[in-house]
């Protein structure tokens, strides 16, 4: 929740976790089972510095630019991307939020 990001400013926090994996012949794979690991969280659920908002939307480099460029080009996988994104500048993965069901 919001005190989590709080003191993990730096990290996506989510309340919805999915995997990512690399099958035997290098192919990458998105995963719904991730009861157990997990690599990146939902956006539809999730908290984050307006910083990676900001590099995401305005940063000029190739790499960001040519993202945004495939996003438009490609939906569906906003969320992919941004776990990406946010992982490879903050060095660190997303924290899942355990959400008690009723």
């Amino acid at each position: 929740s919001f005190a989590t990001w709080q003191g993990h400013q730096t990290q996506l926090i989510g309340f919805k976790a999915r995997s990512h994996f690399l099958d035997d012949d290098g192919d990458l794979y998105y995963s719904y089972n991730s009861q157990h690991s997990y690599s990146m969280v939902i956006g539809a659920a999730m908290f984050y510095h307006r910083y990676y908002s900001e590099i995401f939307a305005f940063h000029h480099s190739p790499i960001i630019s040519g993202l945004r460029q495939y996003l438009w080009d490609h939906t569906s996988i906003d969320d992919i991307a941004f776990n990406f994104l946010v992982q490879s500048i903050s060095k660190k993965p997303p924290i899942l939020i355990d959400v008690p069901t009723r």
